[in-house]
């Protein structure tokens, strides 16, 4: 499944989210402002 990491404040990110939609793709929205990602939740991201 496809996750993003959003912030409707940005426009690309806006962008991304109608992109998704349009794909048919599965996906999660992260909104990370809310939910903060702790640390070793980074180091996971950054190893994809």
């Amino acid at each position: 499944m496809i996750q993003i990491y959003h912030n409707s404040r940005y426009g690309k990110s806006r962008e991304c989210l109608v992109f998704l939609k349009n794909s048919g793709q599965e996906y999660e929205i992260i909104k990370y402002l809310e939910d903060v990602p702790t640390f070793e939740e980074l180091k996971g991201i950054s190893k994809n």
